[in-house]
């Protein structure tokens, strides 16, 4: 719960004079006292933000923090992202595994700020981490032996569209019905699309795949897919030559229908493994980079990602 100290700063930029001392005095005052401004939602990542969009459809617009083709593991930060930060009321994140940048920034400018980290939240679906520990080090980006690409089961997007909603109308009550009203009619769509993704995925069921980092892994369990064979546990490393080596000997066995890049990793290792190893390749993009922001980006990129599995393994022998 934020302390008046905090509340001072929130509703500094929401309200005037006296008012604004009493709102602080008493925070369960409604909807005359809401402030003036623009209420700032800020999701690092396009398939969070799409979830944001959904939920504050008609009434605010959400924010973006990295945009592009760039993955946040190698998020360089610019002003321009230290300034929104700032002037977020509500930020969402995956958690310190795939943004491991936020934690100081919100400590630094955005204390007063409302977080929402998907790793947190209450019954989300958490798997751990699948590091190759045959190269030798430890996943860099592994934090608690927890895989925090939390967002790829749409459970997941749910209970986080459910604790944005919660969370906006508490400190937006003029609009907290708008805000409930559109997590439910999202969270049908949701559980439609999710339903028709298990149906194009019915077929691939079983079947392993080969992938550059292990990003796949709650798609994979959400619908039946055979466990991935991953290249490398850090994504910004190449694989060295003993970790290729066993790569065969893992392929031989497990016999993967298809091999999967990402747009954010280049690895000219994937593209000869592909080659020698004669096994059909597509790119899967988990960040959603091609596709424009706004609430019907997750629903229309878990189609798509579930249509680009499903035709790369059907063509496995």
């Amino acid at each position: 719960m934020l302390n008046h100290t905090n509340c001072f700063l929130r509703m500094r930029r929401w309200c005037a004079g006296a008012v604004l001392l009493l709102i602080c005095a008493n925070p369960a005052l409604s909807e005359g006292n809401i402030k003036t401004g623009e209420l700032v939602v800020l999701a690092t990542i396009k398939p969070l933000h799409s979830l944001a969009a959904a939920v504050t459809d008609g009434v605010t617009t959400p924010r973006l923090l990295i945009d592009g083709n760039t993955s946040p593991h190698m998020f360089q930060l610019k002003p321009s992202h230290i300034k929104a930060v700032s002037q977020a009321d509500i930020i969402l994140w995956a958690g310190e595994g795939v943004e491991r940048f936020i934690p100081s920034l919100l400590k630094k400018f955005a204390a007063d700020a409302i977080e929402i980290e998907l790793a947190t939240l209450t019954d989300v679906t958490i798997h751990e981490g699948r590091s190759s520990h045959s190269e030798g080090h430890a996943d860099d980006h592994d934090h608690s032996d927890i895989d925090y690409h939390l967002w790829l089961e749409p459970r997941n997007a749910a209970i986080l569209v459910d604790e944005l909603a919660l969370q906006l109308g508490a400190i937006d009550p003029v609009n907290s019905d708008a805000y409930f009203a559109n997590a439910v009619e999202y969270k049908r769509k949701l559980e439609s699309q999710a339903a028709e993704a298990r149906e194009i995925l019915s077929s691939a069921q079983g079947q392993s795949y080969l992938i550059f980092h292990d990003s796949l892994q709650y798609f994979e369990k959400a619908y039946g897919l055979g466990k991935a064979i991953v290249v490398t546990s850090q994504p910004q490393m190449q694989a060295g030559a003993k970790r290729l080596k066993a790569i065969r000997t893992e392929v031989a066995a497990a016999r993967p229908g298809c091999i999967f890049s990402e747009p954010q990793f280049r690895s000219p290792a994937l593209k000869a493994l592909a080659v020698d190893l004669q096994l059909r390749s597509e790119t899967i993009d988990p960040l959603a980079s091609d596709f424009k922001p706004g609430a019907s980006l997750y629903t229309d990129w878990l189609k798509h990602t579930a249509e680009t599995i499903a035709s790369c393994l059907s063509h496995a022998e």
